[in-house]
């Protein structure tokens, strides 16, 4: 069984804001300590254990935020009264799900160049989510 400082050692590592010398520190013991703690089977056990359920956690994480991400690339470019944000929009799209899309399709609006700025995506985003609010009201 794995004492208190031990699983607050843990806890830190996985944390990854403090460094060894930090976390040593922290629980009150040596870093030599701490290195030597890490080799015992049961620690390392303790250590894959809660990084797992680290790295799950991000991955669901991140997985949420993706979702709405696509949603609302997917909105601009389905509905944007600006051309070159609907351009970008769907390169955005192509590029996460198939690859760099100039490989897969080249899309270009002939009419003006390439280049959508942040603002009128955010701006674009900004009506898209008002949009949604007004709808589910």
């Amino acid at each position: 069984m794995l004492d208190e400082r031990k699983l607050k050692a843990i806890e830190l590592l996985v944390e990854g804001k403090l460094n060894r010398t930090e976390i040593a520190k922290e629980v009150g013991v040596t870093r030599p300590t701490l290195y030597n703690w890490e080799k015992e089977e049961e620690y390392s056990q303790e250590y894959d254990r809660l990084l797992h359920y680290k790295k799950l956690s991000v991955r669901r994480e991140v997985s949420r935020d993706t979702k709405a991400f696509f949603e609302n690339l997917k909105k601009i470019s389905e509905s944007s009264t600006n051309d070159n944000a609907r351009v970008k929009a769907t390169q955005l799209l192509l590029a996460y799900t198939e690859g760099n899309p100039e490989n897969i399709l080249n899309i270009k609006d002939e009419r003006s160049n390439d280049n959508v700025s942040g603002d009128v995506l955010d701006r674009e985003e900004e009506e898209w989510s008002a949009s949604k609010l007004s709808e589910d009201k």
